[in-house]
């Protein structure tokens, strides 16, 4: 998210309903399909960055069907958390593109006693180097982050502003069941669409470096 309610870089407008942005954000067989691209000669005894891609593929996978499964739940608690962490991801990958020796940095247990560990800088860190490809990504993800925890965002998430009274005071309705506040679930459907194919996108140019060969035809 880039704004309060999300919807200042989105193009809020693209979906008819919440049952078309379902449909047009499925993920389906993308990612299957993506696997015999990039790892259709798999070695015996694959390296490392091998196996880390792998893993990035499959992950990208998974947060990308819990969070559709989520917007049909009509469940923000569960979306914008899974939303930071596929944002997470995103970044994670851009900034080891830019420095492909990082790639083992996920497969390594880092210890506090640090030694010859190498590992990613902090998220606020990568999100400051790759500032020039996501120039609003440190607002995105405070707002993320505050949608996940137990910030302001989270917490009046919660309620649905219907109208003002008479008297200028507004109507608030509040449920127990988890539900997207008006207008929300096309906007993180929206945002769901351009980080998926963003997230893909940065994948795609990262195997190519660690890999050393362009994609197979599928």
């Amino acid at each position: 998210m880039t704004s309060a309610d999300g919807s200042q870089f989105v193009d809020t407008n693209q979906f008819a309903s919440i049952a078309d942005a379902l449909e047009a954000v499925h993920p389906r067989s993308i990612y299957n399909d993506l696997a015999p691209q990039y790892f259709s000669n798999v070695p015996e005894e694959p390296g490392i960055p091998q196996l880390v891609l792998q893993a990035m593929l499959a992950r990208m996978n998974g947060l990308h069907q819990g969070i559709h499964r989520e917007l049909g739940n009509d469940n923000p608690f569960g979306v914008w958390p899974l939303m930071r962490a596929f944002f997470e991801l995103e970044v994670a990958m851009l900034y080891v593109s830019r420095h492909p020796a990082l790639i083992t940095a996920f497969a390594t247990h880092h210890s506090d006693k640090g030694g010859d560990d190498i590992s990613l800088p902090s998220m606020q860190k990568m999100l400051h180097k790759i500032r020039d490809e996501i120039p609003t990504g440190r607002e995105a993800y405070r707002q993320f982050c505050d949608m996940a925890h137990t910030g302001s965002l989270a917490t009046w998430s919660a309620f649905n502003v219907k109208s003002r009274d008479l008297d200028g005071t507004l109507t608030i309705e509040w449920s127990s069941q988890p539900r997207f506040r008006d207008g929300q679930a096309l906007i993180a459907a929206a945002q769901l669409k351009q980080l998926s194919e963003s997230t893909i996108s940065v994948f795609k140019d990262l195997a190519r470096q660690i890999l050393g060969a362009s994609p197979t035809s599928s």
